[in-house]
């Protein structure tokens, strides 16, 4: 799917029920994705402090936008879709965010 120019994947684990991925570009930042059958969530932390959370749409599907008011913390979108609970995490501008996530879906 749809990564950002140098961006490639370093990690894939499958840990029981959850499922990362993480994507590294030459300076080291990254690009966090995981996922859960919905079920196995019961909640999910965010630092409402230093992001902004709003609403955006992943696919047809309603997600909560996390977006960072500093540039120390990762953007992030979280989502429910197809019986899974998905999240994906980066210091990337959220529409690049929404791209990657619906190009990993789209390519599943």
């Amino acid at each position: 799917g749809y990564l950002p120019e140098g961006y490639v994947q370093e990690n894939y684990e499958v840990l029981g029920r959850i499922t990362s991925m993480e994507f590294t570009n030459n300076q080291g930042e990254k690009i966090r994705f995981s996922y859960v059958p919905e079920g196995s969530v019961t909640n999910i932390s965010v630092d409402n402090e230093n992001h902004e959370i709003g609403s955006c749409v992943i696919l047809g599907n309603e997600a909560f936008s996390i977006i960072a008011l500093d540039d120390k913390f990762d953007n992030g979108v979280i989502w429910n879709m197809d019986g899974h609970t998905f999240d994906l995490w980066g210091k990337i501008p959220m529409d690049e965010l929404k791209k990657v996530a619906e190009s990993i879906l789209e390519n599943k």
